[in-house]
């Protein structure tokens, strides 16, 4: 009998435990998906280095003339996402999806980035 007694008291010990810090991890992640920690200088700095990234990887695409299913792909996909930080520069910091862990800005220059590189070992 003492020893049932045992066996309940550290399984509801442990399950407190187990809630108690299941809420710290839902207080942090609603705290980090919804908080915007991000300040209009961190805003402006990510769109630019954005910018400067797709303006680079522009340039090499000027200069390739028939690109290949490949950097086709990542061609459109990159421009997609251009337009989108043209339309919406204050999305610069933003993540892509709750489930990204990269913002819009470092999607453009990862993307513009895999261009020049596909772009360099196609020539």
């Amino acid at each position: 009998m003492y020893q049932i007694f045992l066996v309940i008291f550290f399984v509801a010990l442990t399950g407190c435990e187990t809630i108690k810090s299941m809420k710290q991890d839902v207080g942090t992640l609603s705290d980090n998906l919804f908080a915007s920690s991000s300040s209009e200088q961190d805003t402006l700095n990510a769109y630019e280095k954005a910018q400067e990234a797709y303006a680079e990887a522009s340039k090499m695409r000027e200069q390739t003339t028939p690109l290949n299913a490949q950097q086709r792909s990542v061609w459109a996909e990159l421009e997609s996402e251009y337009q989108k930080l043209v339309a919406h520069p204050e999305l610069a910091m933003e993540k892509e999806s709750i489930f990204s862990e990269n913002t819009l800005a470092e999607n453009i220059m990862t993307q513009s980035l895999e261009f020049i590189e596909l772009t360099a070992k196609a020539d």
